[in-house]
């Protein structure tokens, strides 16, 4: 019987080519969509979980609830913490400490090598998590000092092979490293990412680094911990805090655990976090719901291309009744074809997917692996979804199908019913209120973005490349090097300052004047050099900036707007702050200068009070440059640039471009929301152009009569859209204040964000009338030109 079912169905499906083609393009494009977009929701749920102690893993935040900070979550926490840990918290196994070092130089057989990202970092490191050493055991590495393990890739670019050991490469101060250890590659899948590991290991001359590593004076370290089994972290704080406190910890600082499950996901409020690649959970949510609605449209279009060639069918369904086939016959068959012709849109699916999702990673910088569709479980859930599909798209259709009566067919009195006219039009409402819904929505996701890229930040950004020269021993060379490099025709100022602008800054206890010394107090911190903020493009809000022409500069500081702020001065230039009021050795520096806020964290966050140092030489250049002979002045700059600094690779970054790249997630959201909406409004209207083809035919004779009585072209055209339209604008009623709600939601995530006017429900409601309208105008032009004889003739 089976057998017989598939062969009818194949039968059917190859006889009507238009209809099965039709129906396999709305199928194969929503299950592809919902299949990629599914990838890529199971690569963010299942960040980290390559770690086979994934559910005993757990971080340390500290939640920073002095007074001057924007956001209270930090990703540090007190270097001795980790130890005390491991001896008053018996549930904890293992602890380590990371220091991330950043991008810098090493140099081997006279080359330099950039290096990404390296970590500080311990022998426990292994422990806790699954990186698998290639070379040498687990035991072995990063107990020495001096000792480093690179992963493959790094030992093959540097070395020519992975079989290293015991080779020695030079960092940028000089110091001789060893490679103790080979280790695979870091995978995608995992917040970690970089090319070395240093240990964490104090040698000869460094009695003051062991004596931070066992220090409660500041908070400067990430630290994990492994527990014996899979542990309720919130209920730690209270066990922290208390740790801390019988330590000399700070009463404003609190430790607490998050799991490795909230690492990526939950953790986008995090500063002084080394993993720069946090999606949110909201991301996670979004793309779930575009995938299910793009299926739910197709899934609808099915439902009414299946009711909509009812009619055609009907004298098959009455002769099958006739000589003997019962219903539940009828609707198994009926079934069965759904079922198929799922299967095939599921297989074209998977052939599709197969050969888009490399091109989709490059174009959203994700990483969804293919070798996730050959897993057990996502062969489990096709099989169920194809059942469930089938099934579901299938049912009704059968049902109508399969109630005809087989006498009023036969005698040729069978006519459609109403019920099933307000389903297919209710399917194409649905359909409509989904679309409509992601139209808004990409609209205001795309002002937000603009918004973003396009914000007043405080400073300039564009024709701006930063370098990181890394620290100089003679603060002459280094002024000598920055005139030098000003002295380029094309370069127009440099800057140089601790960090990049755009990244976060340190942070600083602080006690402003006539502020007690009891009450904590935190600032940003940052230094720079005389010249950073005219190539910044900063501006001076009272005072003046440091100069050279004043010999007070090593003694002052500038302080942004937010810091006035802050205390409540109207005026900041007549004030000092003191550092160390506590000590025994308190620093007190006047301030001369106030700017005006700038982001110089992300605008995710609320500009934060800022104390800005004068240095003479700092790392990290900024060179404002012209536009003429761009390529002949990076030339120039290289030259210099190999002339001061032998051991440094000449890399550099434009401003610009590492400002979007912060914004990589929202990019990526952002740009998939348009993609998968336009092809959500591609399906509503094949669901749209099949309704009008169903119901131009069904009125085809009503349409001959009235061009017989006199109807115009136009008139009947008209007549027929109104029909059409007025769904569509129905759609739109439901649809936007629904988009509206979510959209607010949504908006309210970002510190700056637009404000939600009228104009993208607008524009959303228009196009999707003129989308409607040209879909149904092919077949409304086409009913109304037609010669009424022919839809006559019949009669």
């Amino acid at each position: 019987m089976f057998k017989n079912y598939l062969l009818t169905s194949w039968r059917n499906l190859t006889k009507h080519k238009t209809y099965t083609g039709v129906n396999l393009i709305g199928l194969v494009l929503g299950i592809s969509a919902f299949i990629i977009l599914g990838l890529y929701v199971w690569e963010d749920l299942s960040f980290n979980q390559f770690n086979s102690k994934y559910d005993r893993i757990a971080r340390v935040v500290t939640v920073d609830k002095a007074r001057g900070v924007s956001s209270q979550r930090v990703g540090v926490s007190y270097p001795a913490l980790a130890e005390a840990m491991k001896e008053n918290l018996p549930e904890v196994e293992e602890t380590v400490r990371i220091s991330n070092q950043g991008e810098s130089t090493i140099r081997y057989n006279n080359e330099n090598y950039l290096v990404q990202t390296s970590y500080l970092t311990e022998n426990s490191f292994f422990k806790i998590f699954d990186f698998e050493l290639l070379q040498r055991t687990y035991d072995d590495v990063l107990t020495r000092p001096g000792t480093i393990v690179v992963t493959e890739g790094f030992a093959h670019r540097v070395f020519g092979s992975n079989n290293v050991i015991g080779h020695t490469i030079e960092n940028q101060q000089g110091n001789l490293l060893e490679v103790v250890g080979v280790m695979e590659d870091v995978p995608p899948s995992s917040h970690f990412q970089f090319e070395m590991l240093q240990a964490m290991v104090p040698g000869e001359g460094q009695d003051g680094f062991a004596q931070f590593l066992q220090s409660w004076s500041s908070i400067s370290f990430q630290t994990y911990v492994l527990f014996d089994r899979p542990r309720d972290t919130e209920a730690y704080a209270d066990r922290l805090m208390e740790i801390a406190t019988n330590n000399g910890g700070y009463e404003m600082f609190f430790p607490t655990f998050i799991p490795l499950s909230d690492v990526h996901l939950n953790s986008s409020d995090i500063l002084f976090d080394l993993n720069n690649r946090k999606s949110d959970i909201s991301n996670v949510y979004i793309m779930s719901a575009i995938a299910f609605m793009v299926l739910i449209l197709a899934c609808f279009n099915y439902v009414n291309l299946v009711t909509a060639r009812s009619a055609s069918r009907a004298k098959e369904i009455g002769l099958r009744k006739v000589v003997g086939g019962v219903r539940s016959q009828l609707i198994a068959q009926h079934l069965v074809e759904s079922i198929f012709m799922v299967f095939l849109a599921f297989a074209a699916s998977i052939v599709l997917v197969y050969s888009s999702i490399p091109v989709l990673n490059d174009v959203y910088s994700r990483y969804a692996e293919m070798n996730w569709l050959l897993t057990p479980e996502f062969i489990g859930l096709s099989i169920t979804g194809i059942l469930l599909i089938g099934v579901l798209s299938g049912l009704y259709p059968a049902a109508v199908l399969s109630s005809f009566n087989p006498s009023s067919v036969l005698k040729g009195t069978f006519s459609s019913s109403s019920k099933g006219s307000l389903l297919r039009h209710s399917l194409v409402v649905l359909q409509f209120v989904i679309s409509i819904a992601l139209l808004a929505g990409t609209m205001v996701v795309y002002q937000q973005m603009d918004f973003i890229f396009n914000a007043d930040l405080g400073y300039e950004r564009d024709q701006i490349i930063t370098l990181n020269a890394g620290q100089f021993a003679n603060p002459e060379n280094a002024e000598t090097f920055y005139q030098e490099l000003s002295n380029i025709p094309g370069v127009l100022f440099v800057g140089a300052s601790s960090q990049q602008i755009g990244s976060q800054y340190g942070r600083s206890g602080v006690t402003p004047e006539g502020i007690s010394s009891e009450e904590n107090i935190i600032t940003s911190v940052t230094n720079i050099n005389d010249t950073y903020i005219p190539t910044m493009g900063i501006e001076m809000f009272e005072g003046r900036n440091f100069s050279t022409q004043y010999a007070d500069s090593g003694n002052s500081v500038l302080v942004n707007q937010a810091f006035l702020r802050m205390l409540g001065w109207d005026t900041g230039t007549d004030k000092t702050v003191t550092f160390g009021a506590t000590s025994d050795n308190p620093t007190t520096l006047s301030i001369v200068g106030v700017v005006g806020d700038f982001h110089f964290a992300t605008v995710r966050h609320e500009v934060e009070p800022l104390i800005m140092f004068y240095s003479r030489a700092l790392p990290t250049l900024s060179i404002k440059l012209d536009t003429q002979n761009l390529n002949s002045t990076l030339s120039e700059i290289e030259n210099v640039w190999k002339s001061f600094l032998t051991n440094r690779s000449f890399e550099f970054d434009f401003l610009d471009e590492s400002f979007a790249q912060q914004y990589n997630t929202e990019q990526t959201l952002s740009q998939m929301i348009r993609h998968f909406s336009l092809l959500a409004i591609a399906i509503a209207a094949i669901g749209l152009f099949i309704l009008s083809v169903f119901t131009v035919q069904q009125r085809r004779k009503e349409i001959g009569i009235r061009k017989v009585l006199g109807s115009t072209t136009g008139g009947i055209s008209l007549l027929l859209s109104k029909d059409f339209l007025k769904w569509i604008l129905l759609s739109n009623i439901i649809s936007l204040p629904i988009a509206w709600y979510f959209l607010r939601e949504w908006l309210a995530n970002f510190r700056y964000r637009i404000d939600l006017d009228f104009y993208p429900f607008l524009a959303a409601l228009i196009l999707s009338m003129l989308i409607a309208a040209l879909t149904v105008s092919i077949q409304t032009y086409r009913a109304a030109t037609e010669n009424p004889v022919n839809s006559l003739r019949s009669e």
